[in-house]
């Protein structure tokens, strides 16, 4: 008796393995930098987390997005892309090197 048992449970255990979903994200999402002018005025270095296919149009895709900053209690919309670089990578121009440097994280 104790083996039937043994084996349904086994059975059970085998079946509900091979219906599980892996916890498998096929796209791996990249941490950016970007410096980004604001409707409105101003500017700042936004951080965002990006699938690694939207990397090449990331300037299209933020764009027009609503954002928070500390710089209002309202979001702000994004009305340019400068530039965009990798978390730990350094920007290219000058105004976003210095806009980083005072950017807190």
């Amino acid at each position: 008796m104790k083996l039937i048992k043994s084996t349904i449970l086994l059975g059970c255990l085998i079946v509900m393995g091979a219906n599980a979903k892996p916890n498998d994200k096929s796209v791996a999402n990249t941490e950016i930098k970007c410096h980004v002018e604001l409707v409105g005025g101003g500017d700042i270095i936004h951080f965002a987390k990006v699938p690694e296919t939207k990397l090449a149009v990331i300037k299209q895709v933020l764009e027009g997005q609503k954002i928070s900053t500390t710089l209002s209690k309202k979001k702000r919309v994004i009305y340019k892309v400068n530039e965009c670089v990798g978390l730990h990578e350094t920007f290219v121009t000058t105004a976003a090197k210095s806009k980083d440097i005072l950017t807190a994280r």
